[in-house]
C-alpha cells in the first residue's frame, strides 16, 4: 500500500509563527507539551492547510476567525508532502483567500487555483482529485471520522453503518441502485415492493389502468349485448379475427426462425470454407514437413561423411588427374636418374694404373741408366713417358665424361624438384595432403565422389526447400525477418537462400512457416469448432416452424409470402364484413374502438405487470447482493477494529461481534459478551474501545485506499501504565507501516515508556525548532515573517 508523509510544516496560525520538520522515522512523531501550548493546533494546523474550512459553516467559520495569527501577520501555511513514489510536494494555502499553490521538489508550480472546499469550480474539483491521489480523501469529513482522533473526540467514535458508507465497498453502489429501483417500482404501483412494508395509499400506473380497463370492459359488454342483432356478422368477423390472429402467430414464427435458418446456412458455407482451408493448410505443411525431412536427411548424410571429407575442394577430381600426370613424370625422372648412375662407370682407375706403369718404366729406366744401361735405360725412360701419355690422355678423357654427366644429372634433379613443387602446389589445402599418394589417390577419389553426391543431395533438397518456401510464403503471410532483395529489377521479389548461400536462413524460415501454418490451422480448427457449436445451438431453429413446413429458409420464405398474401385477403374480408356492420348499425364503430382500447389497455397492464415483476426480482437479486457487499465489508470493518482492539488491551478486550448490523455490536470482556455502552465498561476501557474503533476503520479504508498518516491527539488519557504500554506499541506497530503523529501532555507516561518527543512546545505563543540544553527538540520564539503568496517555503526551501 501507498504510505505518504507529511515532512514538514511552516506556518502562521493562531500562535504558532515558524516551520517545523516531522522527522522519518518507524516510531511515531511525538509532540508534547502542557496545556495552551498549541499541540492541538499545530496537528489540526496539517490537514486544514491541505483541506480548509468549509466557510458555510458557523462553527467552521468561527473557529477560522480565532485562528488569526496573534503576530498579526497573514494567516497561511505551507506543508511539505513525501508521497508514496518519494516526491516532496509543497502545498501553500492562503486562509484568508483559500488560495492554494502547490510546487513539486524543483520548484515547478503543479497547481496554482481554488482550494475553498465549498466551491464547486473546476479548479477545486482538480486540486480535490489531486487530494484523492495524495491522501485517499477529497474532503476532511471522512479522514476525521478515521485517522484524525482530536482531543475529546473519542467518545463521539460510533461503531455505525457510517463507517461502511465512508468506505469503496460494493454495497453503497448496490444500495443507491436498489432506492432507485425502489423509486421506479413506486412509480407502477402502489403496492409494496416487499414484504412488511405499507401500500401506498394513492393509486399507481398499474392500479389506474385496472381501473380503467374494467370500466371499459363494462361498457363493451353493455354494446355487445345491444349487438344481438348483428351476432351472426360479429361472429364471422370474430373468426376472421381468429384466423388473421392465427396467420400473425404462424408468421411471427416463420420470421423469427427465418434469421435462424438463413444464419445457419451462412454457418454451413462457413465450416465447409474452414475446412477445405485446414485441408490446404495441412497439405502445405506436409509438404513443408517432406521438405525439411529431406533437407534433415542430407544433412545427416553431410554430417556422417567426417570433418576430413567435408573439407575437400570442390576441384578436388581434377587435381587427381592432375597429380596423376606429375606422379607419372616424376617415376620417369627417377628412372632416368638411376640410369645415370649406372654410366658412371669406374674407368678412371685403369687410366692412373696406365700412368702408374708409366711411372714404373721410367723408374726402372732411370736405375738401367745408373747402372750403366743406358739403351735399356732410355728406352725404358722413354717407353714410360709413352704409357704416361696414354694414360693421361684416358684419364683426361674419362673427367669429361663424367663432368658431362654429373651436368646432365643435374639437369634431371632441378626437373625433378620442379614436379615435387607442381605437387605440394597441387596438394595445396586439400585435407590429409600427407596422406594422398599414388597408392591412395583412388581412395581419396572415392571419399570425394561420395561429398560430391551427398552435397549435391544436401543442395538440391535446399533448393527443393527454397522452392517449396516461396512457393508457400506467397499464400501464406509469414511475420519475422524475410531474405527480400529489391534492387529496382525484382521489385523486392524474394531471391533463393541456396544462391545466397543463406542455408540457416531458409531453415529459420522453414521453422516460421511451420509455426505460422500451427498458428492458422489452430485459429481455423477453432472457428471450425465454433461453426459447429453454432450449428448445434441452431439445430432447433425450425422446431418452430407450421406443420409440415421444411426447415429451410427458400421454404420459409415462400410459405411467409403465402401467409402474408392470406392475411391480406381475410383483412380485406374483415373489413368489408365491418363496412357492412357499420352500414346496418353504426353503433359497432363504438364497439370496435372499444375492443381495440380493451386490447391497448390489456397490453399496457401486461406490460406494466411485467415491469412490476421485473422490478421484484431485481429488488430481490440486489438485496441478496446488498447483503452479501454489506456483510462482506462488514465482516472485513469488525475484524479489522477487533485486532487492534486484541492488541490495545492485551487481550483482556475482544474481539468484536455484530450478528446483525453494527449498531448491534457487542465486545468479548473476559467470558461474557457486553453491547458497546455496557455499564461494566470503565472508562479507560472504553477509551481503549472507542481507539480501536478509529484505528480499525482506519486500517479497513487503507486496504483499498491510500494509507494516509495517522494523527491522533492525546492517545494516553484515562489509560494506566499498563494500557499506555498497550497503546504506545499499538502506535509503533502502525508507524511500521504509515506516518503516525501523536500529541500528550503526559510526561510522565512518556518517560514511564521512554519516549523523548520530536517537537516540545513550551508555551502558547513560543514556537521555532531548535535543541533545548537536555538534547530535546524544541520549538522556541521565531520573529520570521510569512511569506509571500507562491513564496517557496518548508522543505523545498530548505533543498534550495
Amino acid at each position: 500500500m501507498r504510505a505518504p508523509r507529511f515532512a514538514g510544516i511552516w506556518l502562521s496560525y493562531g500562535c504558532h509563527e515558524g516551520k517545523h520538520l516531522f522527522p522519518e522515522a518507524s516510531r511515531p512523531v511525538v509532540i508534547a507539551g502542557p496545556n495552551g501550548s498549541g499541540k492541538s493546533t499545530l496537528l489540526e494546523a496539517v490537514l486544514r492547510t491541505m483541506y480548509g474550512f468549509r466557510r458555510q459553516s458557523p462553527r467552521e467559520r468561527t473557529l477560522l476567525e480565532h485562528l488569526t495569527p496573534w503576530s498579526g501577520a497573514q494567516l497561511a501555511a505551507s506543508v511539505d508532502l513525501v508521497s508514496a513514489s518519494g516526491e516532496v510536494l509543497s502545498v501553500h494555502r492562503d486562509f484568508t483567500s483559500d488560495d492554494v499553490k502547490v510546487r513539486d521538489s524543483a520548484g515547478g508550480e503543479i497547481f496554482h487555483g481554488d482550494g475553498n472546499p465549498g466551491s464547486g469550480s473546476r479548479a477545486y474539483k482538480e486540486y480535490r482529485t489531486m487530494l484523492e491521489e495524495w491522501l485517499g480523501f477529497g474532503n476532511l469529513d471522512p479522514y476525521r471520522r478515521t485517522a484524525w482522533i482530536g482531543q475529546g473526540e473519542l467518545v463521539d467514535t460510533a461503531l455505525s453503518e457510517e463507517l461502511l458508507r465512508l468506505s469503496t465497498g460494493g454495497h453503497r453502489r448496490v444500495k443507491s441502485a436498489r432506492d432507485a429501483l425502489k423509486e421506479s417500482y413506486h412509480e407502477l404501483t402502489r403496492k409494496p415492493i416487499d414484504r412488511g412494508q405499507a401500500a401506498k395509499r394513492s393509486d399507481r400506473r398499474m392500479e389506474e389502468l385496472h381501473s380503467e380497463l374494467k370500466d371499459l370492459e363494462d361498457r363493451l359488454d353493455r354494446e355487445q349485448r345491444a349487438m344481438a342483432g348483428r351476432q351472426p356478422l360479429v361472429e364471422r368477423g370474430r373468426e376472421l379475427e381468429a384466423a388473421i390472429g392465427q396467420l400473425d402467430e404462424e408468421i411471427a414464427r416463420m420470421e423469427a426462425a427465418l434469421e435462424p435458418l438463413a444464419e445457419r446456412r451462412a454457418v454451413e458455407v462457413e465450416s465447409r470454407e474452414a475446412l477445405r482451408e485446414l485441408q490446404r493448410l495441412e497439405a502445405a505443411a506436409r509438404e513443408l514437413d517432406g521438405a525439411t525431412r529431406e533437407l534433415e536427411r542430407a544433412e545427416e548424410a553431410w554430417s556422417a561423411l567426417g570433418q576430413g571429407a567435408l573439407s575437400y575442394p570442390t576441384d578436388f577430381e581434377g587435381r587427381l588427374s592432375a597429380l596423376d600426370v606429375l606422379w607419372e613424370q616424376e617415376s620417369k625422372l627417377g628412372e632416368r636418374l638411376s640410369e645415370r648412375a649406372q654410366a658412371l662407370d669406374p674407368r678412371t682407375t685403369g687410366s692412373v694404373g696406365v700412368i702408374m706403369a708409366a711411372a714404373a718404366f721410367v723408374a726402372a729406366g732411370a736405375a738401367a741408366t745408373a747402372l750403366g744401361f743406358q739403351v735399356v735405360g732410355i728406352a725404358g725412360i722413354v717407353l714410360g713417358f709413352l704409357l704416361a701419355a696414354v694414360g693421361g690422355l684416358t684419364l683426361w678423357q674419362s673427367w669429361q665424361q663424367r663432368d658431362e654427366a654429373r651436368q646432365r644429372e643435374s639437369g634431371i634433379e632441378q626437373e625433378r624438384s620442379e614436379l615435387r613443387e607442381r605437387i605440394a602446389d597441387t596438394l595445396r589445402g586439400v585435407p590429409a595432403a600427407d596422406d594422398i599418394r599414388p597408392e591412395t589417390a583412388d581412395e581419396h577419389r572415392q571419399r570425394f565422389g561420395r561429398q560430391t553426391e551427398v552435397g549435391a543431395r544436401r543442395d538440391a533438397a535446399r533448393t527443393e526447400l527454397a522452392s517449396t518456401l516461396a512457393r508457400l510464403e506467397s499464400t501464406h503471410a509469414v511475420v519475422g525477418p524475410r531474405a527480400v532483395e529489391d534492387d529496382g529489377r525484382h521489385g523486392g521479389q524474394e531471391t533463393s537462400p541456396v544462391a545466397r548461400g543463406e542455408g540457416d536462413e531458409v531453415e529459420d524460415r522453414a521453422l516460421r512457416l511451420r509455426q505460422h501454418l500451427e498458428v492458422e490451422s489452430s485459429e481455423v480448427r477453432r472457428s471450425l469448432a465454433a461453426s459447429t457449436y453454432r450449428l448445434e445451438a441452431n439445430a432447433s431453429a425450425g422446431e418452430q416452424l407450421p406443420e409440415g413446413m421444411a426447415a429451410e429458409s427458400g421454404a420459409v420464405e415462400e410459405g411467409l409470402r403465402q401467409h402474408r398474401v392470406s392475411r391480406e385477403n381475410l383483412r380485406e374480408e374483415l373489413t368489408h364484413l365491418n363496412r357492412e356492420l357499420g352500414d346496418a348499425e353504426r353503433g359497432v364503430e363504438a364497439v370496435l374502438r372499444l375492443e381495440e382500447r380493451r386490447e391497448q389497455l390489456r397490453l399496457e397492464v401486461e406490460t406494466v405487470e411485467a415491469d412490476v415483476l421485473i422490478h421484484r426480482l431485481a429488488w430481490s437479486l440486489l438485496g441478496d447482493a446488498h447483503r452479501e457487499f454489506r456483510e462482506r465489508d462488514q465482516d472485513r470493518l469488525v475484524e479489522s477494529i477487533s485486532t487492534r482492539l486484541e492488541a490495545l488491551s492485551s487481550g483482556d478486550l475482544g474481539p468484536l461481534v455484530a450478528q446483525r448490523s453494527l449498531e448491534d455490536a457487542s465486545v468479548r470482556m473476559y467470558d461474557k459478551m457486553l453491547p458497546l455502552d455496557s455499564p461494566p465498561l470503565s472508562f479507560g476501557e472504553k477509551h481503549l474501545l472507542h481507539f480501536a474503533i478509529r484505528l480499525g476503520a482506519a486500517d479497513f479504508l487503507a486496504e483499498e485506499l491510500v494509507r494516509h498518516p495517522l494523527l491522533v491527539d492525546e492517545p494516553f488519557t484515562h489509560l494506566d501504565e499498563t494500557r499506555a504500554r498497550h497503546v504506545w506499541d499499538t502506535l509503533c506497530a502502525i508507524a511500521s507501516e504509515r506516518q503516525v503523529i501523536v500529541t500528550t501532555q503526559d510526561r510522565l507516561v512518556l518517560d514511564h515508556l521512554g519516549v523523548r518527543p520530536d517537537i516540545a512546545l513550551t508555551g502558547p505563543s513560543e514556537w521555532r525548532v531548535g535543541v533545548d540544553p537536555e538534547g530535546e527538540t524544541a520549538l522556541r520564539p521565531d520573529s520570521s515573517q510569512a511569506p509571500e503568496p507562491g513564496q517557496q517555503t518548508g522543505l523545498l526551501a530548505d533543498l534550495d
